[in-house]
């Protein structure tokens, strides 16, 4: 877990199911060339994205969502999960120095994102596979 989730655990387990144990976040920004569209779409996709920052984030049993603070991205509270069975893949893509990640859902749907500060994104597409693989 990076230090940004470490410093924040005790608000990033607030919310969660008994037994549910935060493995990685990160705060995250949709894809500005698709900000708009993006948020109306992910949530008619399913994604209970709370807005344009937010912070994503694994635990053992779902992909998690928080509510972020607007200065520094703090999480606030926590606006939904999905059961990690439901999302497909979890991938960090690199091209032309432009670090995105994107969850792509079994369903279907895809949401882009990219990192606010740090390189947390690629621990929690980690996390994502090892709790998925252990799930």
């Amino acid at each position: 877990m990076n230090r940004w989730a470490a410093r924040h655990l005790d608000r990033l387990q607030v919310g969660l199911d008994e037994g549910e144990e935060v493995r990685a976040a990160d705060r995250l920004v949709l894809s500005k060339a698709r900000a708009r569209t993006a948020l109306g779409h992910a949530d008619a996709a399913g994604f209970p994205v709370p807005g344009t920052i937010f912070v994503l984030g694994v635990s053992n049993e779902r992909l998690l969502f928080w509510k972020a603070s607007k200065g520094f991205a703090r999480p606030l509270e926590l606006a939904g999960g999905l059961p990690l069975d439901e999302v497909a893949a979890v991938r960090v893509v690199t091209r032309l120095w432009l670090t995105r990640i994107a969850v792509l859902l079994e369903a279907g749907p895809l949401l882009v994102a990219k990192p606010l500060w740090g390189r947390g994104s690629r621990e929690v597409a980690a996390a994502f596979t090892e709790a998925r693989s252990t799930h």
